[in-house]
């Protein structure tokens, strides 16, 4: 298994438990890792005073060797640190699909908790570029519905003089094997296709508009792209820079309407 890769297959319930637990001790991490860096501080503002007020350098190396300590100790926990963003999106995704998930049905969750820099890299001059495909989610609803989410993150950094500029968005993907009264889902592939969620852009989408092959009739696959954010981390609103649980979830609603919309319009 990869550090920082968790690979699950539970129902609901299991999986809600587990990451908020994690939850808890992740917010342990990030107050171990103020206390080291204040402690760390601490010991330098001893260092001066020590050696400027008192002449001591004997105390002054101790407190030296303390402010070492502190420095290593912060980096080790920081390292334990886990980005909220991720954590977050899958707690609220699996919070609201829950309700329609039966209680027996089981989740396959892949969540790749490591920094973007952990993906796959390329570099062209200044320009780095980064693609960390960190979330895949398989489950099946109440409806029958197979669905299968996916969030990929995409970072460009451009190193300046005195700065790098960070340029980031995410390709959110939902693939929807449909239950047998949703069949044949050319109505539903036709309201959907080359329409977004919010102001997110369309990706591929299938089936096309002239495809009557056998998955054409119960599989839809499409992609959605956030819109490019500059800065670390992640935007406020769900269809700028990286994607959050609203995105994910804004992704869910937009096919369920896509749903609604074909069978309003078939009477």
């Amino acid at each position: 298994m990869t550090p920082g890769v968790v690979r699950l297959d539970a129902p609901a319930d299991a999986l809600l438990t587990r990451f908020s637990v994690a939850w808890v001790e992740d917010k342990a991490v990030e107050r171990k890792v103020r206390r080291s860096v204040w402690l760390a501080v601490a010991s330098l503002a001893a260092v001066f005073v020590v050696m400027v007020v008192f002449h001591a350098p004997e105390v002054a190396m101790v407190a030296g060797l303390l402010m070492v300590f502190f420095v290593v100790s912060a980096y080790r926990y920081h390292r334990l640190d886990i980005a909220d963003r991720k954590l977050q999106t899958v707690l609220r995704v699996l919070k609201v699909l829950r309700a329609d998930i039966p209680r027996a049905q089981r989740v396959a969750l892949t969540v790749d908790l490591r920094a973007f820099t952990a993906g796959a890299r390329t570099r062209n001059g200044r320009v780095t570029r980064y693609q960390h495909h960190w979330l895949d989610l398989t489950t099946t609803l109440a409806d029958g519905n197979t669905i299968a989410l996916g969030v990929t993150d995409r970072v460009k950094q451009k190193s300046k003089r005195k700065r790098t500029r960070q340029i980031s968005h995410s390709e959110v993907s939902i693939g929807v094997r449909f239950a047998k009264r949703y069949r044949p889902i050319g109505p539903i592939a036709d309201a959907l296709r080359g329409h977004a969620p919010g102001v997110g852009q369309p990706g591929p989408f299938t089936p096309g508009a002239r495809d009557s092959s056998p998955e054409a009739e119960r599989r839809l696959e499409a992609s959605y792209r956030t819109r490019p954010f500059e800065g670390a981390g992640a935007a406020p609103p769900a269809w700028d820079g990286l994607a959050t649980a609203d995105t994910v979830l804004a992704t869910v609603r937009h096919v369920y309407r896509g749903i609604a919309a074909a069978q309003r319009a078939g009477g």
